[in-house]
């Protein structure tokens, strides 16, 4: 297939945007071990037309691990060989997930290369840093420290689940783009976060255009028993490219819909939307 490119978003997102190959998933930052992960990295097309082939801004999803908090990071984009760069100023704790679409600094990528995305440098909020920044059009970050913020009182019942389920790849396939409404195939590839194995996941599909907006939603179901931090991979058929789907193959997370907004279609989200534990505990969205 040559409409779409990859790329994922940690709990929340994954994505396919315009591009020339299929199914790359987005490279984890290189401080990944030490206090972010990146987990997406997807460039906004700067308009359309001949607009549509450059983008000034890029769309970075991290998630932080770090007990320290963050207020600023710069990220290196790989575009093909090229580098840029995009910073992101903030306050950060442990485990919070961003997503920020950000200016490249220091010139245009192309938008229909499935950029790479790496932090270069962390500032943390007691003034100590990661890495190593770019001096390009980077604001300035503060070099005060940011008073922290109480954490807010919540009753045991109200805390919020972090979401177990972690989308690591999303690939699609145009089962014939010569049509204008073709069949779109979605492989998952996912691993269960959690200390519990679940045997019940249900995930969300967003088909979206250029500029963001949602034209179809679809949603797939699979069960089976996941253990903890077991990566699960959608299988592929012996002598062809293509994804063996539910409910035909029901230890295969991929799914097959009808695509009803032809060549609007941008790119696809994948969404985890709940899950089921052996326990008898639940998540939802």
């Amino acid at each position: 297939m040559r409409h779409g490119v990859g790329w994922c978003g940690f709990i929340a997102l994954c994505v396919i945007a315009a591009g020339n190959t299929v199914g790359a998933a987005a490279t984890p930052g290189a401080a990944s071990t030490q206090s972010i992960d990146v987990v997406g990295c997807n460039p906004v097309p700067a308009g359309i037309g001949l607009a549509s082939l450059l983008a000034n801004t890029v769309r970075v999803s991290y998630v932080t691990h770090s007990g320290k908090a963050i207020r600023f990071v710069q990220f290196e984009i790989n575009s093909g060989g090229v580098l840029r760069h995009a910073s992101d100023a903030g306050l950060r704790r442990k485990g919070d997930v961003v997503e920020h679409e950000l200016v490249v600094e220091d010139g245009a990528l192309r938008a229909r290369v499935l950029p790479t995305c790496t932090v270069d440098y962390v500032l943390f909020n007691d003034g100590t840093t990661y890495g190593e920044r770019v001096v390009a059009n980077a604001p300035e970050p503060q070099t005060t420290p940011v008073p922290l913020p109480p954490p807010p009182v919540m009753r045991p019942s109200s805390v919020p689940m972090a979401a177990p389920i972690v989308v690591t790849a999303c690939e699609g396939r145009f089962d014939d783009p010569s049509n204008n409404d073709y069949d779109i195939t979605v492989g998952v590839t996912f691993e269960n976060a959690s200390a519990k194995t679940a045997d019940v996941v249900k995930f969300g599909f967003q088909l979206v255009d250029p500029f963001g907006k949602v034209l179809q939603t679809e949603s797939g179901t699979m069960y089976g028993l996941f253990s903890p931090r077991v990566t699960i991979e959608p299988r592929k058929a012996a002598l062809a490219d293509r994804f063996l789907t539910q409910p035909t193959f029901p230890n295969s997370p991929a799914w097959s819909f009808s695509n009803f907004n032809g060549h609007d279609v941008n790119r696809i989200l994948c969404i985890p939307l709940a899950a089921h534990f052996t326990d008898g505990s639940t998540w939802n969205r």
